[in-house]
């Protein structure tokens, strides 16, 4: 297989990766998550202004070969109560649909968890929409397991 790397997003590339976004974002709307351009626009600038403080956001490209196979978005944070333990979250994953199910994506996860070992990581969780049980069964397939689910409702 080819070796997948991750590349962090250039500043020049914020459009281009964000325009990746949106895609993914509507793709992920047959889950019930559905984001407005006033949501979106939002989610990015909070975005932006944590990734000027790695590792708290950090924006990569999913390589092979030098060309772009999807994108991610990931976070670390101290762990509560224990402020010295190191949390990991994988917050966005996203392989394009031309190069799924060839391998990439779990290329991917395995250069994550290395990046997160070098950083003393202690664990990483993987934000999956409920209902999107392809994600649910790659997550499962690269080791993580479901323990806790978050609720919401609209007031």
């Amino acid at each position: 297989m080819q070796t997948v790397k991750l590349q962090p997003v250039s500043v020049s590339d914020t459009d281009i990766f964000f325009g990746h976004y949106e895609a993914y974002a509507q793709e992920l709307s047959v889950f019930g998550q559905t984001a407005t351009q006033h949501e979106l626009e939002l989610y990015r600038t909070a975005v932006l202004e944590e990734a000027q403080y790695p590792p708290e956001r950090e924006l990569f490209w999913i390589e092979v070969d030098t060309v772009r196979v999807g994108f991610v978005i990931t976070r670390c944070f101290p762990d509560w109560p224990d402020e010295t333990i190191l949390k990991g979250s994988i917050s966005e994953f996203c392989i394009f649909n031309d190069f799924r199910r060839m391998g990439y994506g779990s290329g991917a996860v395995d250069e994550l968890l290395k990046l997160f070992a070098d950083r003393e990581v202690r664990e990483v969780e993987a934000d999956i929409l409920n209902g999107n049980q392809p994600a649910i069964e790659f997550w499962q397939k690269m080791g993580f397991a479901i323990r806790f689910l978050g609720t919401s409702r609209p007031i």
